[in-house]
């Protein structure tokens, strides 16, 4: 086979089909997180798809291409077939990467930014691909080769299952169940069903490598309960409203309307030197009441009154200095909102799904990082050069 100069010499099996689109392992990471496969599940088989087609033979590149040059001058043709490396003996195409990333985005970022500022985001776009690329593609392969033939026909079966379903939704025709997916998921009909089988695998997968190493221990709960003690019993909302005149003669008229019982908003609205307009409403205070001490500078003689009241009381006049001058205030306990405390017992098997995903997820960036670190693939940084080179020739601004 044909390659580019420094690229690690392809001696493995000869290419496997193209598959039709690429699906972050991440994403079904949290597919198998949600929905583990049932006990003796023994529905797994390679997929064997006849529409999906061989890659097109790869070409030589130039020199200049291969070496990472600001050379502008590469024909069309050669950016669509060029191939740029391999993962696990399946070579990998120029054109296969930019049509994940999205010719019509790199096409609108190119028209809109200039070269230099082209050059450093397309990087970075590829760059991202290609390691997920190179994750999915190790991580799908180590699922497969794990299992066994039973499992293999399972799968299969499952697809055919899952393909007669999506087929009956619209009334057995291929042609408009395609047109819906496209439309809802973005992906064609063998696309879908190429997701469900890598989700299935690599749920499988999980099942048998990552989840029989992941342990919680009770102390290990308690420990994070204590460590997050707020969170499980959040301070309560306190809504509070305030008088506040300069006179006595105003204190009198106030505590004369309030021993009527007219609301407090109102008395505040028709008397108080203090937020008037909005009744003399405080912004709302996350606090215990027991406590409470929110209150500072010229309204820290607030804070005694507050600790005493139940919700819709309010205190008696207060003798308070505001901005030097003598007055009097009142303080008006409207309500107290909060979620009611968590004991530990109430919340143990939620904080233990949380710290069983939380190792979870440590432990599957471990694996994928040692399944990288020892798999057979052209190395990331030397397929990029080339498509970098590609990008800026097909769709940065001219020089």
């Amino acid at each position: 086979m044909l390659r580019l100069n420094g690229m690690k010499p392809n001696t493995c099996k000869a290419p496997s089909p193209r598959r039709p689109a690429r699906f972050g392992v991440a994403c079904l990471f949290i597919l198998a997180v949600t929905v583990l496969a049932p006990a003796g599940c023994n529905m797994f088989a390679k997929s064997s798809d006849p529409t999906r087609q061989r890659p097109r033979p790869t070409r030589n590149l130039p020199q200049e291409y291969t070496n990472g040059s600001q050379t502008t001058q590469i024909p069309d043709a050669l950016t669509v077939d060029a191939m740029v490396g391999q993962i696990n003996g399946r070579p990998i195409y120029a054109s296969q990467v930019f049509n994940q990333i999205g010719p019509d985005q790199l096409q609108r970022l190119g028209a809109s930014v200039p070269r230099v500022s082209f050059r450093e985001d397309v990087t970075r776009q590829i760059y991202a691909y290609l390691r997920q690329m190179v994750t999915d593609e190790l991580v799908i392969a180590e699922a497969e080769q794990s299992l066994t033939e039973q499992e293999q026909m399972g799968l299969l079966h499952m697809l055919k299952l899952e393909r007669e379903k999506i087929l009956a939704r619209f009334f057995g025709v291929p042609s408009i169940a395609r047109q819906r997916l496209q439309t809802e998921k973005g992906m064609t009909l063998e696309e879908y069903l190429e997701s469900q089988r890598q989700a299935f695998l690599v749920q499988k997968y999980l099942a048998d490598r990552i989840w029989p190493k992941v342990h919680v221990t009770r102390r290990e709960v308690e420990r994070h309960y204590r460590e997050n003690h707020k969170q499980f019993n959040p301070e309560p909302s306190v809504v509070l409203r305030i008088i506040i005149v300069l006179s006595e003669d105003q204190a009198d008229d106030v505590d004369r309307a309030l021993n009527e019982g007219k609301p407090f908003e109102r008395v505040a609205g028709d008397y108080s030197a203090f937020r008037r307009s909005d009744g003399g409403l405080m912004p709302t205070y996350q606090a215990r009441l027991d406590t409470f001490d929110k209150f500072k500078g010229d309204f820290e003689p607030f804070n005694e009154p507050v600790r005493q009241l139940t919700a819709g009381r309010h205190s008696p006049r207060i003798a308070v200095t505001v901005r030097g001058n003598p007055g009097f205030g009142w303080v008006y306990l409207e309500k107290v909102e909060g979620m009611e405390a968590k004991q530990l017992a109430d919340v143990y098997l939620r904080i233990e799904n949380t710290l069983r995903k939380r190792k979870f997820d440590e432990l599957s960036r471990r694996y994928m990082g040692e399944l990288v670190d020892k798999g057979n693939y052209t190395p990331v940084e030397e397929m990029l050069i080339p498509l970098v080179e590609v990008a800026m020739n097909r769709y940065a601004q001219a020089e």
